[in-house]
């Protein structure tokens, strides 16, 4: 089954890896994170362009103007520590660019069982927050993240609750997943024990991210 693939990612960090036929030279390369599904790549830059973090690149079938090639998919595990740094913040950034979805989430998400609200697994929600969050949309569905802090007092920022389970996810360390597609990234993980060499050549060759 094909892999589900994002169209743009936002920047973490920039580093130098070894080229694919020839280890002893580098080349430039950024770590992203994709707007849509999450995911963790390695991307090599076109020659004279340089990627800021938290800059959108486009990395679709179409033409690009800043990404030449995807070099790899990655894990939470393979990030620089400047990028670990940041992700929390870059993904709040595209909650909230991705608003509309988002609140919408919040508004229709259900419970785990009789027992327990999804809700009650995210970081800095918990259970009181869910009650709340629960009695209010019934009252009226959330229109925004404005609304839904005015109407729930103290729920704080809620793009960073949401950023932050999902950086959960991407660690591999909830114990339920909302956003992530955990069979996948085991797959990815997986793959670390082949060489570097081999794992290049596969996602070269897969229609996915393909080198354009």
């Amino acid at each position: 089954m094909e892999s589900k693939k994002d169209s743009y990612v936002r920047i973490l960090d920039s580093k130098e890896v070894s080229e694919d036929n020839a280890p002893f030279k580098i080349m430039p390369a950024v770590q992203a994170v994709g707007e849509e599904y999450w995911t963790l790549l390695e991307v090599a830059p076109k020659d004279n362009v340089k990627l800021e973090v938290k800059e959108r690149a486009y990395i679709g079938d179409e033409k690009r103007d800043k990404v030449d090639h995807i070099i790899k998919r990655i894990i939470y595990n393979d990030l620089s520590n400047s990028a670990k740094n940041v992700l929390v913040e870059v993904i709040s950034g595209i909650v909230m660019d991705r608003e509309k979805y988002f609140i919408q989430f919040m508004n229709t998400i259900g419970p785990l069982n009789v027992r327990m609200h999804s809700l009650e697994t995210f970081p800095g929600i918990g259970k009181k927050l869910t009650s709340e969050i629960i009695n209010e949309r019934n009252i009226k569905p959330f229109d925004d993240f404005k609304d839904l802090k005015k109407r729930v007092k103290n729920v704080g920022d809620v793009p960073t609750h949401l950023a932050e389970k999902i950086v959960e996810e991407l660690k591999g360390e909830s114990t339920h997943y909302f956003f992530i597609d955990l069979k996948n990234m085991d797959r990815v993980a997986g793959e670390r024990t082949g060489t570097e060499r081999s794992r290049r050549e596969e996602y070269d060759n897969r229609p996915i991210y393909r080198r354009r």
